[in-house]
């Protein structure tokens, strides 16, 4: 039960980023500050698990409205999403353990749904689509495990190095 719901999650992923449009995302990341808290909630999310591992700290919390809109704005952001979802249904992306871990706080909220989520106005509709994105990952980190960046797990480095996003994204925030 707990790999079909695994191999669900994986498929909801790859769906989401199949049908992400890049009008969706600028419709969402048009919201004036300050965003719906929900919302705030999701892109921060969102930057956590995209974000190359290093070291969290409180100040992730602090990730502004911003930085979330120059974050899902960039041009490679849906190719990253995807690359992303296809490194997890391939169950060869490890998330690091902090942002795992931060982003599960926001999910005792238990307005923090996609139905809840899609009532937001304007955006509704890619706030819907990244929030379950965003569970798809998780579930994915609860099932092939997490990266610790302080463990010097040879295999699980070379599982990172293989992960296309993290290449394909920082490629793009250098540019």
């Amino acid at each position: 039960a707990l790999r079909r719901q695994l191999v669900e999650a994986k498929k909801a992923a790859v769906r989401v980023t199949e049908v992400l449009l890049p009008f969706d995302i600028n419709e969402l990341l048009g919201t004036k500050p300050p965003a719906p808290v929900p919302v705030l909630h999701l892109m921060r999310s969102v930057v956590m698990l995209m974000e190359l591992p290093g070291p969290m700290t409180s100040e992730v919390r602090e990730i502004s409205w911003g930085k979330c809109v120059n974050f899902g704005k960039r041009s490679k952001f849906l190719d990253a999403l995807r690359s992303m979802a296809i490194d997890a249904y391939e169950e060869r992306l490890l998330l690091p353990e902090d942002a795992v871990r931060q982003v599960r706080v926001y999910f005792h909220d238990p307005k923090f749904t996609p139905n809840e989520i899609s009532k937001v106005n304007p955006g509704g509709y890619a706030a819907r689509l990244l929030l379950v994105w965003v569970q798809s990952m998780l579930q994915n980190a609860l099932w092939v495990g997490v990266w610790d960046p302080d463990f010097s797990d040879p295999a699980k480095a070379y599982a990172l190095s293989q992960c296309t996003c993290c290449l394909l994204y920082t490629s793009d925030a250098a540019a």
